[in-house]
C-alpha cells in the first residue's frame, strides 16, 4: 500500500505509514528504501521524510538513502533542502561520493549557496572527485 501511496503526492502515505508504526509493523529497510525512490516522481517530498526518519531511527540511514532523498528534493525542486542534506551526511559519519558531491555542487549552486559550494568544490577536489 506505501508503494502505491508513493506515487502520488498526498498526505495518504504518511498517515499509512503512522498506523503501520502504531500498530507495531514498522516497515523493513529494503521496503522503507524502495518506497522513498518512488517518492520522487511524484514528489512526495513529506512521505520520503517520514521514511528518512524511519531509517535514522533503526541507524539503516546510509549514502545511498541519503542520494535518495536528495533525487526527491530535487524532482521537488527543493534545492536548499538538498544542500542541507550534506551536513546530515556528514554528521552520520558518512563522506559523499563523487556522484553527490556533483549533485551538491550543482543544487548550492542553483540555491544561490556560494559559501557551500565552495566548501564543496574543496573537498570534491581534495578527495579526487574533479
Amino acid at each position: 500500500l506505501l508503494r502505491i501511496y508513493a506515487r502520488t503526492n498526498n498526505s495518504f502515505g504518511v498517515g499509512c505509514l503512522r498506523r503501520m508504526i502504531k500498530e507495531g509493523h514498522a516497515p523493513g529497510e529494503r521496503l522503507c528504501k524502495n518506497v522513498m525512490s518512488r517518492c520522487a516522481e511524484s514528489q512526495n517530498v513529506i512521505l520520503a521524510e517520514s521514511l528518512a526518519m524511519c531509517l535514522r531511527s533503526s541507524s539503516e540511514m546510509d549514502l545511498m538513502s541519503y542520494k535518495t532523498l536528495m533525487k526527491v528534493y530535487a524532482f521537488a525542486g527543493m534545492q536548499d533542502k538538498a544542500c542541507d542534506l550534506y551536513h546530515m551526511v556528514l554528521a552520520a559519519g558518512l563522506e559523499p561520493d563523487a556522484v553527490m558531491y556533483g549533485s551538491l555542487l550543482k543544487f548550492a549552486a542553483k540555491a544561490g549557496r556560494t559559501a557551500l559550494f565552495q566548501e564543496l568544490l574543496r573537498k570534491s577536489e581534495g578527495a579526487g572527485c574533479i
